[in-house]
């Protein structure tokens, strides 16, 4: 994956699993989505831009 240029995103997992497809081949897209609990990211697998929900109690595998 390359080196994401916006800094906002450096504290957020590097790849998620995407709703649509399952895939983990993902990247963070914007620290802030629709709401202030989620983030944007984007799956390389199925082209597709989703929001993933942040929690501090749970860590993405």
């Amino acid at each position: 994956m390359a080196k994401d240029p916006s800094p906002h995103t450096a504290a957020l997992p590097g790849a998620v699993e995407c709703p649509f497809c399952g895939s983990r081949d993902s990247k963070p897209l914007a620290m802030f989505g629709s709401l202030l609990m989620t983030a944007q990211y984007h799956c390389n697998a199925c082209n597709t831009t989703f929001e993933w929900v942040r929690r501090e109690d749970v860590e993405p595998q």
